[in-house]
């Protein structure tokens, strides 16, 4: 990466690690029988976390497009896990909401998902894993302003 885009090199190792984790996640929840994949299950504990988001702040708390939430939700919904109530407020809008039965899925997957950590940092110390999680915290939140004032499409056009 030297001399290509410098600087850049945390962004691909960010990159590669949040790929690499989704992709044994998913491996992960084949071999258990579970019956969703880990972009369900990420927005799934998006709505559990959040409860009554719209469509639209979900899809912004998951940097997604509202359509690929939607698609989400949608299986969510016809596996019982979530549920669309009317927004009081803007009859048009829904509501999310996470069913009892999803605390049943996060008990099925806690140790799935503390597998996957365990294989990901396993190697580290508790110290190290505690300040890994305190920078790439900090890394976050830094980029949440900038990543949420201009679309990608004029920072792409920007720097072109």
């Amino acid at each position: 990466m030297d001399g290509v885009l410098s600087g850049s090199v945390l962004g691909f190792v960010l990159g590669d690690a949040a790929r690499l984790w989704w992709q044994c996640f998913d491996r992960a929840l084949d071999a258990a029988n579970v019956a969703l994949t880990g972009g369900e299950v990420r927005t799934l504990v998006h709505i559990a976390y959040h409860p009554n988001l719209s469509l639209r702040e979900l899809a912004a708390h998951m940097g997604v497009k509202p359509m690929t939430a939607s698609e989400f939700v949608t299986r969510l919904e016809a596996r019982g896990l979530v549920t669309r109530a009317v927004d009081p407020v803007d009859r048009r809008a829904r509501r999310l909401e996470a069913t009892p039965a999803a605390r049943r899925v996060f008990e099925k997957i806690q140790p799935i998902a503390l597998g996957v950590h365990q294989n990901a940092v396993g190697q580290l110390g508790a110290g190290e894993r505690e300040e890994l999680t305190r920078l790439l915290s900090a890394v976050r939140d830094s980029l949440v302003p900038a990543a949420s004032a201009v679309p990608l499409r004029e920072t792409a056009a920007k720097l072109a």
